[in-house]
């Protein structure tokens, strides 16, 4: 009986092209703003989630007395002392960013380089394509696929050596040890190089001194037990404000903070000297999701008002049903068949629609990935 409806409503609909034609195209561009809204949203709330230690890491601020902002620094020695006094903290890891000259191969260029300590891969997931992780030790460098591609084609680039601070008079040779996989673009932490801390150089031209209260790291992440509670370590994190502020007075730290690396994106507009990348603005994820609905909210509205009109023209057919014995209910099956044909051709090329837009998006907006993927969709 089933297969009877759709058989008709396959005649009916082949019959009526034009009301199928503005249905479908009304309904699927309405659905395919509905679902790039979702993928907009998916990929803001799941900005720093692919590490699976995320719930686990939190990141050190430094509150200031004058105006109680907060800043997203720490002070150099701050990773080392809270790890080695403070009960609960499994490790702390510290990190710089810096856009560096870099030479390969007698070519020049401006690249992001993220200097760090040899436990940052132990908490992140940045994942290895190939060679091995040799971050502790100063004289090697990983790199990026999207780098590998640049500077050495199809080439394997493990033992090519790389020239930091090719422009100044303190450039370093570093030895490329390892290729770390184009990681996804909602991810805080973004670089092209990572290298060891120790070849961190100030713009005077000294080396980064983590045992100095004066200078600062752009990053510090607290591995914590899931035991301990966040307000304990705050606690304990805060006897070192005095040592901090016997360093630099004029700073007046008031004291510090954590923040989860699982909110972080969410927040670190809010952060002065932030050098992490945060989310998309909430207003052009909402207005987007809401005028989305609204437009597939009229073309619900279409479809049900040029299904009504065109019900008239069916009273002979449904007159001659229930002469033959057609019940209410076969009646109302026949109609939603009909409409379950339109709405499923219109998703079919919503699809398609949505694939194309998130293209489309994503080149107008390269710190963008937006990926239809439906077995994410329906999980």
């Amino acid at each position: 009986m089933h297969q009877n409806y759709f058989k008709i409503a396959v005649r009916h609909l082949s019959n009526h092209k034009m009301y199928v034609a503005i249905n479908t195209i009304g309904l699927s561009l309405g659905l395919a703003g509905c679902i790039i809204s979702y993928l907009l949203w998916q990929y803001d709330a799941e900005f720093d989630l692919f590490h699976t230690k995320a719930q686990q890491l939190y990141r050190v601020n430094t509150i200031k007395t004058l105006n109680q902002e907060t800043y997203g620094v720490a002070p150099a020695p701050l990773a080392a002392l809270t790890k080695a006094n403070i009960a609960g903290v499994e490790d702390a890891i510290a990190m710089d960013f810096s856009w560096e000259a870099v030479r390969v191969r007698n070519q020049n260029f401006n690249e992001d380089v993220l200097f760090t300590e040899g436990n940052f891969l132990d908490w992140f997931d940045f994942e290895l394509a190939e060679g091995t992780t040799h971050i502790a030790d100063p004289s090697t460098v990983l790199l990026t696929e999207k780098m590998v591609k640049k500077y050495f084609g199809k080439e394997n680039p493990i033992g090519q050596k790389v020239t930091m601070y090719s422009d100044t008079d303190w450039q370093k040779d570093l030895i490329v040890t390892g290729v770390i996989r184009d990681y996804p673009k909602n991810s805080s932490i973004h670089f092209h190089f990572i290298t060891n801390y120790k070849n961190k150089i100030t713009p005077n031209g000294n080396a980064l001194v983590i045992e100095d209260w004066k200078q600062w790291r752009e990053g510090v992440f607290l591995a914590v037990g899931e035991a301990l509670p966040i307000e304990s370590i705050t606690r304990q994190l805060n006897q070192y404000v005095e040592a901090h502020q016997a360093a630099l007075p004029d700073f007046n730290t008031l004291q510090f903070s954590l923040s989860p690396l699982a909110e972080m994106a969410q927040h670190s507009s809010e952060i002065q000297w932030n050098n992490f990348r945060y989310d998309m603005p909430s207003a052009s994820i909402w207005s987007n999701i809401v005028s989305c609905i609204l437009l597939l909210l009229a073309a619900c509205l279409n479809f049900a008002n040029m299904s009504v009109s065109l019900s008239s023209k069916r009273l002979k057919e449904i007159g001659v049903r229930k002469v033959m014995g057609s019940s209410q209910k076969q009646l109302i099956g026949q109609l939603l068949a009909e409409s379950f044909l339109v709405c499923l051709l219109a998703l079919v090329i919503a699809l398609g629609v949505t694939d194309i837009w998130a293209d489309w998006i994503n080149r107008m907006w390269s710190e963008l990935d937006l990926q239809l993927v439906l077995t994410n969709m329906l999980a």
